[in-house]
C-alpha cells in the first residue's frame, strides 16, 4: 500500500494474544514499545479516520496470554502518544507497565496454630555472582519522600542485613528439597548488594501504582530485574507484583519488571523473630503462587501451613497445617517451616521437581533467571547479528 500524508504508521512489537486497540486516528507517526513482551515485529498502517476497533485491526491469536501493557511513543519528532493495553490479570488488581497485584499483604502475627514469634531470621552472605549486574537481578532501591536524605551508612547496613535474611530463605529452603540457589543480587565490587536511593512523590509512597510509575520513570523498569523496595512510609506492611502465568518455559515473570514493596513497619519483621516480609514479596514477583498449584488461593498465596506463602488471604480457601513446626517428619524443616519456602516442594519452589509433578509441568520459581543454581552450567552468550543482539530490529533502536 502507498502511504499519503493522512495515514498513521505504526511500527508495532507485538506478542502472541496482544489485541491492538485505542490507536489514535492521526497521521503522527508512531513507535510502539512493548513493555513487559514482545516476540515479533508487524507494521500496522491505519488510515487517518479509521478506527482501530474494525476487525482488520486485532492481532490476537487464539494463544493469548494477555499480560502486557504496550506504551506508543512518538519519534523524536513526533508528540507523545500512549495507548495501554489492559493486561489480563485474572482476578487480581491491574497496575502499570501491564503487571498485577493482589493487594496488600498482612502483617506478621503469631500463626493459628499457636506459633510466636522466636529467634531472627538468620542470615547468609550473598557473595558474588558473575558481574553482579549481568544478566537478570533483583536490585535493592531504598524509596523516599521529597525532600528526605539518601540512606545513611547505617540505614545501608541495616537494608543489606535485611537482604541477607532474604537470602538465607532462599537458600535454605533449596537445602531442605536436596538442591541450591541464590538471588542474582546487583552487587559492587566488594559483593555486598548496591542500595541506590530514589526520591519519589509524597502521592507515590501512599499508592503502589504511583510507586511504580514514579520509578519507572526515573529508568527503574528493566524486564530483566525485580526491585526489591525498602519504602520510607507506613501506608502498607508488603505489597508485590504477582504476574498470573504458570506456564513452566518463557514464563512472563521472566521477561517483566517486577516491584516488591516492604515499608517502614515490616522492614524488621525478621529481626522481631517473624518470617521476612522482603523474602514473601520478592517472591510474588517470581511468580509465587499461581492459582492452578495444588494448594493455590485465587489471591496468590497457598493454603498448607506453615510456608512463607501460605495464610488466610480472604480468598474463601480453608486453610490446613501439613508442615507443622518441631514436627521434623512433615518436612525437615525444624522450627523454621513458616520462614521457608514451599514446605513439601508441590506448589511453587523445588530445586529438582519429581518427573510429572505439577511444578515439573507448571511454573516453578525456582527455575527463574533470577535465582542462580551454582550445579548448572554457565549459559551459553546470545548470538548477535552485525554487532546488535538477536531479536532488536536494526534502524529503530533500543526499545
Amino acid at each position: 500500500m502507498q502511504m499519503s500524508p493522512r495515514m498513521a504508521r505504526a511500527l508495532l512489537l507485538v506478542a502472541a494474544g496482544v489485541a491492538i486497540a485505542s490507536l489514535p486516528a492521526s497521521p503522527t507517526v508512531v513507535r510502539a514499545t512493548l513493555t513487559n513482551v514482545g516476540d515479533t515485529v508487524s507494521e500496522l498502517v491505519i488510515p487517518e479516520g479509521e478506527s482501530t476497533d474494525d476487525e482488520r485491526y486485532d492481532a490476537a491469536p487464539a494463544e493469548s496470554e494477555g499480560h502486557v501493557h504496550a506504551a506508543f511513543a512518538a519519534l523524536r519528532s513526533a508528540p507523545t502518544v500512549t495507548v495501554p493495553i489492559s493486561p489480563v490479570c485474572d482476578g487480581l488488581d491491574a497496575l502499570p507497565l501491564g503487571l498485577c497485584t493482589h493487594g496488600p499483604d498482612h502483617a506478621p502475627a503469631a500463626a493459628a496454630n499457636g506459633n510466636s514469634p522466636g529467634d531472627a531470621v538468620a542470615q547468609r552472605s550473598i557473595g558474588c555472582i558473575g558481574s553482579g549486574a549481568d544478566g537478570q537481578r533483583v536490585e535493592v532501591l531504598y524509596v523516599r519522600g521529597p525532600g528526605r536524605p539518601a540512606a545513611s551508612s547505617s540505614r545501608v547496613a541495616s537494608i543489606r542485613r535485611w537482604v541477607e535474611q532474604v537470602e538465607w530463605t532462599v537458600q535454605a529452603s533449596a537445602e531442605r528439597l536436596g538442591g541450591e540457589r541464590r538471588v542474582r543480587w546487583r552487587t559492587d565490587s566488594r559483593c555486598d548488594a548496591v542500595v541506590s536511593s530514589v526520591a519519589v512523590s509524597s502521592a507515590a509512597l501512599t499508592d503502589f501504582s504511583r510507586t511504580i510509575s514514579e520509578l519507572a520513570d526515573r529508568g527503574y523498569d528493566r524486564r530483566d530485574r525485580s526491585y526489591m523496595l525498602f519504602v520510607e512510609s507506613t501506608r502498607y506492611c508488603g505489597i508485590a507484583t504477582a504476574p498470573r502465568d504458570d506456564s513452566g518455559t518463557n514464563n512472563v515473570s521472566t521477561r517483566s519488571a517486577g516491584y516488591a514493596r516492604v515499608d517502614t513497619p515490616c522492614w524488621s519483621a525478621g529481626d522481631k523473630g517473624y518470617h521476612s516480609i522482603a523474602a514473601h514479596e520478592l517472591m510474588h514477583t517470581l511468580g509465587a503462587v499461581q492459582r492452578s498449584a495444588p494448594h493455590g488461593t485465587s489471591r496468590g498465596h497457598c493454603s498448607d501451613e506453615q510456608d512463607l506463602l501460605c495464610y488466610d488471604d480472604g480468598a474463601g480457601t480453608t486453610m490446613q497445617v501439613v508442615c507443622r513446626d518441631g514436627d521434623g517428619s512433615t518436612s525437615g524443616a525444624g522450627d523454621a517451616n513458616d520462614r521457608l519456602l514451599d514446605c513439601r516442594g508441590d506448589d511453587y519452589f523445588h530445586p529438582s521437581p519429581r518427573s510429572g509433578s505439577y511444578l515439573a509441568k507448571h511454573w516453578n520459581t525456582a527455575d527463574h533467571p533470577r535465582l542462580h543454581d551454582p550445579s548448572a552450567p554457565p549459559p551459553k552468550p546470545k548470538p548477535t547479528l552485525l554487532g546488535n543482539p538477536v531479536g532488536y530490529v536494526l534502524g529503530l533502536g533500543s526499545h
